[in-house]
Formats: structure tokens, C-alpha cells, sequence
């Protein structure tokens, strides 16, 4: 089996125009581990873990509570898709008129503060076949909270006539 990326720790020898590599797993070792990410996903793990499944469970469906009660007040906006009996608070926002969601994008967080994905979200099939040029992506969980859905929705207040 050929290697499909390259680097320091898989490589036995070198000369002039010959590599050998080494035997075994070590031969698609390219570089050195990501020894970083391993550290941190641990770290993560253990902060989910002193939270506990259920109080994240739980702050996330009050937060998706919140987020559907409140988002109802601003005009122009919508919730691209219906919403499951199980998901996570993941909402796809387009506006009614057509504005580009990029450029809504780009106001939010140059003018508010505010991080959210626009685009497709790696689904242009659905969102093309629904006349849906595009969302934002409105991702909550543990690290948001109601101070934060009410920034957003004050911020797509001020923005609804952008949106119609």
C-alpha cells in the first residue's frame, strides 16, 4: 500500500535519488502525531464529563426553547427547514427577500460580534431542490447562552428590512 502523505518518522533512509521507508504502520506515520489534539480532546471530554450528559442535554433544550420563542418576533426570517422530533439546536435561518446570506453574514460579525456559517451547510443538493439560496447557521450549545440568542435576535431586528 502506497502512502499518501509524506514526512519525518516514516522514512528509513534517504540517498541521492532513493528513499526507503519504514516497515509496518510506521511507514504511514508522516510527520509527528497530533499529540496537541489528543491532549485537548481529552481535556474536552473531561469538561463534558464534570457537566454531566444530562445538564448539557438539558441546556440545550432550554436554550432551543428560548431560541424558538424568540426568534419569532424578528420579521423577514425563517427557519429554512422543519424541525425534527430529535436534533441538536442547529437552526438554518434565510431571509424572506433576496439578500445575500454571505453579506448578512459578514454585518453580524463585523457590526454585532456575531460568528455564524452561511452557505449550504454541505448540503447545496437540498437547499438548490428547495429554491433556498443559502442559510445561516444558527449552532448552539453548552458554551451559548440566553444572552446570547437575545443578541442575535436584537441584531436580526435591527436587520429586518435588510432581510424583506
Amino acid at each position: 500500500m502506497q502512502s499518501y502523505r509524506y514526512g519525518g518518522g516514516m522514512v528509513n533512509k534517504v540517498e541521492q535519488g532513493d528513499v526507503s521507508y519504514q516497515s509496518g504502520p510506521g511507514r504511514f506515520e508522516a510527520g509527528t502525531p497530533n499529540i496537541e489534539g489528543a491532549i485537548g480532546l481529552g481535556a474536552a471530554v473531561d469538561y463534558i464529563n464534570s457537566l454531566g450528559g444530562q445538564w448539557v442535554q438539558d441546556h440545550d433544550e432550554d436554550l432551543e426553547r428560548y431560541f424558538l420563542s424568540q426568534i419569532q418576533s424578528v420579521r423577514n426570517i425563517e427557519i429554512a427547514f422543519p424541525i425534527g422530533p430529535q436534533h441538536l439546536p442547529i437552526f438554518p435561518l434565510v431571509a424572506v427577500g433576496k439578500v445575500d446570506i454571505g453579506f448578512v453574514s459578514r454585518i453580524l460579525s463585523d457590526r454585532y460580534d456575531i460568528a455564524l456559517s452561511s452557505g449550504y451547510q454541505c448540503n447545496q443538493p437540498l437547499y438548490r431542490n428547495s429554491g433556498i439560496n443559502g442559510a445561516l447557521r444558527v449552532s448552539m450549545h453548552l458554551y451559548n447562552s440566553r444572552k446570547d440568542i437575545d443578541t442575535l435576535v436584537m441584531a436580526l431586528t435591527d436587520l429586518q428590512d435588510l432581510l424583506a
